[in-house]
């Protein structure tokens, strides 16, 4: 009898070099701890009111776009959307978080540490 041995993802998984690794890994983690450290559980700022921030949504949108296009290995329609990809991450900026975040000083600690 022969056990099984897991499979190696590094070796199964398409390779994604349009982006390059680190880059595509950096800016997804980035929407995802933003979006995670900008909105209380609730979903609104101290003012009560909802928190939007519209170039943190356009960057979670195409980042996750672009990994489902990666997950299923269309590495030219990955490479395609760099561009966008880039240019919707580098819009989020400290000049555009909300006012009514839950805690401006942690977001603000984040970018500056990514830029």
């Amino acid at each position: 009898m022969s056990i099984a041995k897991p499979t190696d993802l590094a070796t199964t998984l398409p390779r994604f070099t349009g982006l390059g690794k680190t880059t595509f890994s950096g800016l997804f983690c980035l929407g995802l701890i933003l979006t995670a450290s900008s909105c209380q559980r609730d979903g609104a700022g101290l003012s009560g009111e909802p928190v939007s921030w519209q170039e943190l949504a356009n960057f979670d949108e195409i980042a996750y776009r672009a990994d489902g296009l990666a997950r299923v290995g269309d590495l030219a329609a990955v490479h395609a959307s760099r561009a966008e990809l880039l240019a919707a991450g580098r819009a989020v900026t400290p000049q555009t978080v909300p006012s009514n975040v839950a805690d401006p000083k942690q977001v603000e600690s984040i970018l500056a540490d990514l830029t």
